[in-house]
């Protein structure tokens, strides 16, 4: 079995691990060969991470790969992305500077992290700005980073080793989680060592198991006896017995943290080490066994560079302690010596393992930890007085410390407060929202529990935190933030608040098929404050979006209508988008395809003026269903070529989204299932990395148009029954299950639900974007069943639209021309030569799509009633209504 074929030896001894030193080798060799690798590294602390993470980096950089490492930081006050920021450092101190130049193109977002990169860019490039403010901002920060790597590797295959991954924001992980997805064709390998035993807040080990499925994953035990054994002899003057290796064993579990404290103990009593010795019982015990030969002051010393962290330097340390550089390096050689912490020389200490560090900290008296703390906070103060905000988080995680740890002054307190929000603000400016929430929730904390602070000071901290939560994707609990936030506006009387509360709540992405009346009525108290035109247009767009799947249909055309009114005056095409894309929404129904595409005509023609790409592929959006609906196949599916095209250019996630949706409905209208199958899948998977909350819903409604092609039904009876309980503002669903009941030969239940669709002759039944795909599966129910009344009813209400189409949602799928529909009523009714010419047309449509299924079906109606269809050449020609 193939080793990584390093040698160490001395205080670098290496033992076992065979198998897994086997797996990176050959994940460093398809590295080599062009192939990216993820390898996930876990164990418990001290389990020898770090240093199979070592061995694996001396061995790629003998075989010639660049070698990158970004160590986590476990004490808190690290800011948002550190890791990657290592990494990434690094990365730009080995590139030369003309090629650092060239890439710095594809790489703008990156000077957020990376101030140092803005002096590659042009001046007037927007990646020195945080101007940009839309939901994807996130992804094109991801991306930028993965294709500047991948550049950087395409000269050279780089290793990047991610040590103490538990301890990592959770930003940091969702870049890895990015990161680990997209360099399978790129020379990189990834390796995330961290603690399987760790407590991590949010889950963060559950993000990491996520990649469990996608990289090769190595859980690291203890070392065997053997092992042991042979450990001890290599790291001693004499051989161990048997008896005293299979002690320590015993002792220490294999753990090589452990091993190799208590192997310094029995070097130091060389005539015990053929016998057996005293083992201390508690792994605390042992640490302070390893501190307490150090002189005194060199105790001290380590016990205050602890409140540090892992890592200290002698520049800040000296104002604990009050001793020069050169004191403070002389007291901590016996440290060096002893192998408690390491230098690099410049003045830079490092805690052996960060369970020294925490032993260090935790002998500390309370208060003493609360005044270091709290001078630690100070001197960051003075030192970074001239960029506070870069630092913020540092000061904030000791002035917060300090407070904890019972110095809560009324001073101190509100340098806690002002550096927490200071340090959330800068995490999202870097898109950190996870680590903007934590430190949002840290100065609540504060303002509650040691300044006792006003309700204008609690009701801007909760509007923050709803944001930040927001963009993190926690809409529920930014809900509960906006809605708390909207009880202090109230109690204040502060309409701008209780207006940023009201838009906030609804977290800007609508869900089909629900009806949020917390929303709706927080909306409306909202309105009723007379606000700003700005906020007055957004509500108004909010609202009428809002109430779409309500029976308020003509109000929210008014609200919509109004909207576009109020945003015509204010001369800001991005709020005028925002108006004509609601305006579109709000009267999405069977009766405004035209007026529509005229609102989306206009949409996109203000988002291309204002060079606004999501604006423009939203307008793009609303073209293909406007298209479809009318007909227009051939211009639709350009479009759709068009849209693709660009989302792919742009990659923005929620577009993507809709691109794989798309060329999944082409596959079904194609018959190719098996491909339909796979894009389905595939456009429910981009959904939900886009954070799409219809992701599921589209799923299931090209998976139900597939089965029913495989005449496969009845495996989705269970599921449909659960979509018509999930979404009962939705009549599709129930539709569909009656059909579904219907072509099952269950005719109760189909006729039990057919009773529950036609109330009042169809009159309850909601004119808004589901009622075509409703009639058109009623008008094969009723076929089935030969329910000639009903096929009456629907029949005269479908006849006003029989050259359209009937499109799915926003374009999931087609189910056809109306007139294919209006053939099989008017085959049930007897009428022949109606049923001929509607079929006949039906065709036509069906031919210029090329969509096999409808031409299938449209043929065999035809032959049915014995009437020869026209010749068809296999041309997909435009419909000619």
């Amino acid at each position: 079995m193939a080793d990584l074929g390093v040698r160490r030896s001395g205080a670098d001894i290496f033992v076992g691990r065979r198998s897994e030193q086997a797996q990176l080798h050959t994940a460093l060799l398809d590295v080599r060969s062009g192939r990216g690798r993820v390898c996930l590294l876990s164990g418990q602390a001290g389990i020898g991470k770090t240093g199979l993470a070592t061995l694996l980096s001396t061995a790629a950089r003998e075989s010639g790969a660049r070698v990158l490492w970004g160590r986590c930081w476990e004490d808190g006050g690290a800011p948002a992305y550190w890791p990657w920021v290592q990494i990434l450092r690094g990365l730009v101190t080995e590139t030369d500077e003309r090629d650092l130049a060239e890439f710095a193109g594809t790489a703008v977002p990156l000077a957020r992290l990376l101030p140092e990169l803005a002096d590659y860019l042009p001046s007037s490039d927007p990646g020195r700005k945080d101007s940009i403010r839309t939901d994807d901002e996130r992804f094109q920060l991801f991306d930028s980073i993965t294709r500047f790597m991948a550049r950087a590797a395409a000269g050279q295959p780089v290793v990047i080793v991610i040590d103490d991954a538990h301890a990592a924001d959770e930003p940091s992980l969702l870049l890895l989680r990015f990161v680990a997805r997209d360099i399978w064709s790129v020379p990189i390998l990834l390796l995330v060592a961290y603690r399987d035993d760790a407590t991590t807040p949010d889950d963060r080990l559950g993000l990491l198991s996520t990649l469990e499925k996608e990289c090769t994953s190595l859980q690291l035990g203890g070392l065997s006896p053997d092992e042991v054994h042979e450990y001890l002899a290599d790291t001693g003057p004499g051989t161990p017995s048997v008896e005293l290796a299979g002690a320590v064993h015993e002792a220490t579990g294999g753990n090589p943290f452990l091993l190799g404290r208590i192997a310094r103990r029995l070097a130091e009593t060389a005539d015990e080490r053929t016998s057996a010795v005293p083992l201390p019982d508690d792994l605390r015990d042992l640490l302070r066994g390893q501190l307490r030969p150090l002189p005194s002051d060199t105790r001290r010393i380590l016990g205050y560079a602890s409140v540090l962290g892992r890592v200290f330097e002698l520049t800040t340390l000296r104002y604990l302690v009050h001793r020069s550089d050169h004191e403070l390096a002389s007291e901590l050689q016996s440290a060096v010596g002893a192998g408690i912490v390491h230098t690099d020389g410049s003045g830079t200490y490092r805690f052996a393992h960060g369970l020294l560090q925490q032993t260090a900290y935790a002998d500390l008296p309370l208060d003493l930890r609360g005044s270091l703390h709290r001078r630690v906070g100070e001197v960051l103060e003075g030192r970074y007085s001239a960029e506070p905000e870069m630092h913020a988080t540092a000061l904030a995680h000791h002035f917060v410390a300090a407070i904890r740890c019972g110095q809560p002054t009324e001073a101190l307190a509100h340098r806690a407060l002002d550096y927490s929000v200071r340090a959330a603000r800068r995490a999202s400016q870097l898109l950190a929202y996870e680590e903007a929430e934590t430190h949002y929730e840290q100065a609540l904390a504060v303002l509650d529990r040691t300044l006792s602070g006003t309700p204008d000071q609690r009701c801007d901290l909760l509007l923050a935190l709803g944001s930040a939560r927001r963009r993190a994707g926690r809409l529920s609990t930014a809900q509960q933030a906006y809605r708390e936030a909207a009880v202090l506006a109230r109690s204040l009387g502060s309409a701008d608040r209780l207006v940023r509360a009201a838009l906030g709540f609804g977290g800007g992405r609508f869900e089909f098929g629900t009806v949020d009346r917390e929303q709706i009525d927080l909306l409306e108290e909202a309105l009723a404050t007379t606000p700003a035109p700005v906020a007055r247009v957004r509500l108004l767009a909010r609202l009428a979006v809002a109430l779409y799947f309500t029976t308020e249909q003509e109000r929210r055309i008014a609200l919509a209508h109004e909207a576009v009114l109020c945003a015509a005056e204010l001369s800001d095409p991005a709020v005028l988008g925002i108006a004509l894309s609601a305006r579109h929404f709000a009267s999405w129904g069977p009766d405004t395809a035209t007026e529509r595409l005229a609102d989306t005509e206009q949409l996109i023609a203000i988002a291309r003026r204002a060079e606004n790409q999501p604006l423009i592929l939203e307008g793009r959006v609303w073209r293909i269903v406007d298209l479809l609906e009318l007909g227009e196949i051939r211009s639709a599916f350009a479009e759709m070529t068009s849209f693709d095209r660009l989302a792919t250019e742009l990659r923005m996630p929620i577009y993507r989204w809709y691109a794989d949706l798309f060329a999944a409905q082409r596959a079904l209208l194609a018959s190719e299932n098996a491909e339909a199958e796979g894009l389905a899948a595939q456009a429910r998977q981009s959904g939900h990395r886009a954070g799409a909350r219809s992701a599921d819903l589209f799923f299931s409604t090209q998976i139900y148009l597939l089965r029913r092609e495989q005449g496969r039904l009845a495996e989705l009876e269970d599921v449909v029954v659960r979509m018509v309980d999930q979404f009962p503002a939705m009549a599709n669903w129930r539709a569909a299950l009656t059909l579904l009941y219907a072509e099952l030969g269950k005719t109760d239940q189909a006729l039990r639900e057919l009773d529950a669709l036609f109330t009042r002759e169809l009159q309850d039944l909601p004119r808004d974007a589901n009622w075509p795909v409703v009639t058109a599966l009623l008008a094969e129910v009723c076929t089935i069943l030969g329910d000639e009344a009903r096929a009456r009813l629907l029949y005269d209400a479908l006849l006003p639209f029989a050259h359209r189409i009937v499109v799915v949602a926003s374009a999931v799928a087609c189910l056809g021309p109306v007139a294919y529909y209006l053939g099989r009523l008017a085959t049930v009714l007897g009428e022949h030569e109606s049923a001929v010419a509607h079929f006949t047309e039906a065709l036509e449509v069906a031919n210029a799509a090329d969509a096999g299924p409808w031409r299938t079906d449209t043929l065999r109606e035809l032959a049915a009633l014995s009437h020869p269809a026209p010749p068809y050449d296999g041309s997909a020609g435009q419909h000619v209504r």
